[in-house]
């Protein structure tokens, strides 16, 4: 059977070791081969696959890169949360249905904070926007689910620790990295190396 449990730090959200090597401990493969490894092969555990996807970096030249590592996210709503990795290229949009679809929140109002200290909020308002003008290398980002109150309000917890913009500051030379670096994407699946 296929096994890739051993390359990973993390088989919850399949985080890939840093010292792994892709070609020497692993392979990537598209879907399709994937799908025809597993019919053949099997697997041994339920956390067998691991996605990636191929994304466009660049601003002037445009290569296509797999994005191994991602963005780690620790996602919030209320006293729950849950870690995830999902590509630079993601939007906020993608995000927050993702946060809808785990947190089980339906027909209500809801909006995204990025938690950038303990008392350092910002508001995620541009659904387009890519994960990575969020991160620096190496940071996992902290994102928190709010939904309006029964008497229509907001919480005042975040808004009143919020910094005065919405969303990042475009126009500066922000410690969040240049804006949308990232393009397409296509979904990509690693196989273990046994050898």
């Amino acid at each position: 059977p296929i096994e890739n449990h051993d390359i990973l730090l993390n088989a919850e959200i399949s985080e890939v070791r840093d010292e792994m090597l892709e070609n020497i401990d692993f392979v990537f493969v598209p879907v399709e081969c994937w799908s025809v490894l597993m019919k053949k092969y099997g697997t041994s555990t339920e956390h067998t696959a691991i996605k990636r996807q191929v994304i466009e970096f660049g601003e002037f030249s445009k290569q296509l890169k797999i994005d191994l590592s991602g963005v780690k996210i620790e996602m919030v709503f209320g006293e729950i949360k849950m870690k995830r990795i999902l590509s630079k290229s993601d939007t906020v949009e993608h995000l927050k249905g993702m946060m809808d679809e785990i947190f089980h929140v339906k027909d209500t109002e809801r909006r995204l904070w990025l938690k950038k200290l303990p008392n350092n909020y910002i508001l995620l308002k541009d659904d387009q926007d890519k994960l990575e003008n969020f991160t620096l290398s190496g940071d996992n980002l902290v994102v928190i689910l709010e939904t309006k109150q029964s008497d229509g309000t907001w919480s005042e917890k975040y808004s009143s620790a919020a910094k005065v913009q919405t969303n990042f500051e475009r126009n500066s030379s922000s410690a969040f990295g240049s804006h949308k670096k990232c393009g397409r994407r296509h979904d990509l699946h690693t196989e273990h190396d046994p050898s």
